[in-house]
């Protein structure tokens, strides 16, 4: 007699079962199933590598927009000029104002510009053929600082700290001013008694301007074209705009302020007359705060200003010079810490603008 179980299993494939083992009602089932069970892996494994695939590239996707977006997040926009063949930025605001210079169309001389919204704006001179704003001016009341040639002509002959800043055959020959521009128009600010030329370079929104202006002494320290001494100093801004004397590191006779900030702190440099343009007038480089003087010192370097000094000695004598190790840093009020930020070796000459 035949049994079902029989019959069923009459119809299943020929597949080896160990003796004695019974296969089951439905062992036919999963022996069809044995056959597909390749594939079914093969599937498995092709899905998660197209999955492994996706992500790849959506990683790389990301990674490639991040870069595009990093490369679009600034511009680079070209300053008009007032017409001559070169212009400069030398000054930023939280404002977005750019003060500079720009050579006018004769190219013979330069007038102090202010750049904003898009507009130029020629801020003029003293009566001279120069001006220029040349130091970063951080105020956002609308008040630019810089330096500009009278018409009168200079009665020692000397340089001055600007002509350095002003370049063509009308850059020497007549006093210069410190300046201040606000609500369109440029005025001049006061010399200490006796003194000639003044230099203007930094204002705060308090009303304060810095920068540097001469006395009446003859001192033996200054050489070249420069004969009066020149001091530190501080503008107290109103309808009668007020100089104030900033004292130096003792035994100094000259220095220069070069930045102020709101809270008052006022940066530059302290040392002798020399030639009124960096070098040995940078003997120091100080900090005023609380009426009071503070020599904020160096890395270590033993006369740094001799090294600037036998710099353009080689320079103006065409002989090879050794670059000096330079070094930026950065100096922390609270701790008094100065910090290097790197270094460099100056190949270059002199810095024309140490002041």
């Amino acid at each position: 007699m035949t049994t079902q179980k029989q019959i069923l299993n009459s119809h299943s494939p020929s597949v080896a079962m160990p003796a004695g083992r019974d296969r089951g009602p439905y062992s036919a089932h999963y022996a069809v199933n044995d056959g597909y069970r390749g594939w079914i892996l093969l599937l498995i494994i092709l899905f998660a590598l197209g999955g492994a695939a996706l992500v790849l590239a959506q990683n790389a996707a990301a990674q490639t927009q991040a870069k595009a977006k990093q490369k679009t997040q600034y511009y680079v926009s070209n300053l008009a000029s007032l017409g001559g063949t070169s212009s400069g930025g030398n000054s930023i605001n939280d404002q977005s104002w750019v003060a500079g210079y720009s050579r006018l169309p004769d190219n013979q001389s330069r007038h102090a510009t202010l750049w904003r919204n898009g507009s130029i704006t020629d801020l003029h001179t003293l009566g001279g053929p120069n001006s220029s704003v040349t130091w970063n001016v951080k105020n956002t009341a609308g008040i630019i600082v810089g330096i500009s040639q009278t018409l009168t002509p200079e009665p020692l002959g000397e340089w001055w700290s600007s002509f350095a800043f002003y370049g063509g055959p009308h850059n020497i020959g007549y006093i210069n001013l410190g300046f201040v521009w606000e609500q369109g128009q440029m005025r001049g600010l006061p010399n200490f008694p006796g003194g000639n030329n003044g230099f203007a370079t930094g204002a705060n929104n308090l009303g304060q301007v810095v920068g540097w202006a001469e006395n009446g002494v003859h001192d033996p320290t200054c050489c070249c074209h420069q004969v009066l001494q020149f001091r530190p100093a501080v503008w107290t801004l109103g309808p009668t705009d007020q100089i104030h004397e900033l004292p130096l590191i003792p035994g100094d006779t000259s220095g220069a302020a070069t930045a102020i900030n709101d809270n008052g702190q006022i940066v530059g440099i302290s040392g002798i007359c020399d030639q009124a343009v960096g070098r040995h007038t940078a003997k120091h480089a100080v900090l005023w705060e609380n009426g009071g003087v503070t020599d904020i010192g160096n890395l270590g370097a033993d006369g740094g200003t001799r090294r600037r000094q036998s710099i353009n000695t080689a320079m103006s004598s065409g002989l090879p010079a050794t670059p000096p190790l330079l070094k930026a840093i950065y100096y922390t009020l609270l701790s008094g810490q100065r910090t290097t930020v790197s270094k460099l070796s100056n190949r270059c000459g002199d810095v024309s603008r140490n002041m």
